[in-house]
């Protein structure tokens, strides 16, 4: 595909073909299959670049071939409002899979207490029986949420790595290493989901009076079904993009990452916004398990300062947004 290929796709006016509009490109970054095609440009291993059997020096190549700073930052900034809406836009196809992992998982759960607590009378030790279907189910249940998650995942991936790439110049299309990427998330999202169901259910057993427990669980199932797949899709089409869009970036050979808050976003994740600090290296992180997070808060006599008052205790490490749970924020690419 070349770039009015794309910009059609997101209703977007055509590049003029005399400014390349129509070429398609192959990664230098990026330069018009064309010139490849003819002899007049072409790579020659790790020595660099060659055009017309002269080799071009690194300066040469910076300054012809690569658009300045300026017009790169321009660029991703511009693309960037693309890549959040393409978040909103499947973020209802999430939630629609997502759905169905609550489906299957509280009509499972709902099954179990019916039967071994509601019929309680025909169990001797219906603690033991749970613990037996609980180990079981979960032990299984990841590779069902992985198997209904990527469909919706992958489609998501390709979009989010066409236009991340054209933030850092790179060519449209999904790379193979991406799809082992892809595969390595879909991994860490089925531990997180499943771990998340466990950690809640074994908390509830620790601190539910026998008696209250069946109870307990079903309200838990209920609550499940009614808001569960809008909270983890809202939160996972954010940590997916950033993360897609943050490991496009390193494949591209960008050295620094920005924060970049939503508008309207909240004083924490305004504190990370690199218009107010500055960057920091593609593999840093931006916070670590258990730091605190100070907000951004306005200064009484103008301006921003960071606030003392109150701190938000960061959870996990954080290489990308989202840093709670509703953060809409997004990794930026910071070219030097």
């Amino acid at each position: 595909m070349n770039a009015n290929d794309i910009r059609e796709l997101e209703d977007m006016n055509p590049i003029p073909e005399e400014l390349g509009g129509n070429a398609y490109l192959v990664p230098l970054n990026t330069a018009p299959l064309s010139l490849v095609a003819t002899g007049q440009l072409s790579l020659q291993g790790p020595s660099g670049v060659r055009r017309n059997g002269d080799v071009l020096d690194a300066e040469f190549y910076e300054t012809q071939l690569l658009p300045d700073k300026a017009d790169r930052e321009k660029r991703a900034n511009k693309l960037l409002t693309t890549r959040r809406n393409t978040v909103e836009n499947f973020v209802p196809l999430f939630r629609d899979a997502i759905q169905r992992i609550v489906n299957k998982e509280t009509k499972a759960l709902q099954g179990v207490v019916q039967k071994v607590w509601t019929e309680r009378q025909a169990i001797i030790n219906p603690k033991r029986d749970f613990d037996e279907w609980f180990d079981a189910f979960y032990d299984e249940f990841p590779e069902y949420v992985k198997k209904i998650i990527k469909p919706v995942s992958t489609s998501f991936t390709a979009s989010v790595f066409g236009i991340a790439g054209q933030e850092v110049g790179l060519g449209p299309g999904m790379l193979p290493e991406l799809e082992d990427f892809l595969d390595e998330y879909m991994n860490t999202f089925a531990t997180r989901y499943v771990g998340s169901s466990r950690g809640q259910i074994v908390k509830l057993l620790k601190e539910t009076p026998p008696e209250e427990i069946a109870e307990i669980l079903v309200k838990r199932a209920n609550e499940w079904m009614e808001k569960r797949a809008k909270k983890v899709a809202e939160d996972e089409a954010v940590r997916q993009s950033n993360a897609i869009a943050l490991e496009t970036y390193k494949r591209a050979g960008v050295m620094y990452k920005g924060w970049r808050a939503q508008p309207g976003a909240c004083p924490f994740c305004r504190a990370l916004d690199t218009k107010y600090g500055s960057r920091i290296p593609i593999d840093a992180l931006f916070g670590q398990e258990g730091g605190q997070l100070y907000p951004m808060e306005e200064s009484d006599v103008g301006g921003y300062h960071i606030g003392a008052a109150t701190f938000m205790e960061i959870k996990g490490p954080k290489a990308h947004p989202p840093i709670h749970r509703g953060c809409k924020c997004s990794v930026i690419p910071i070219f030097e």
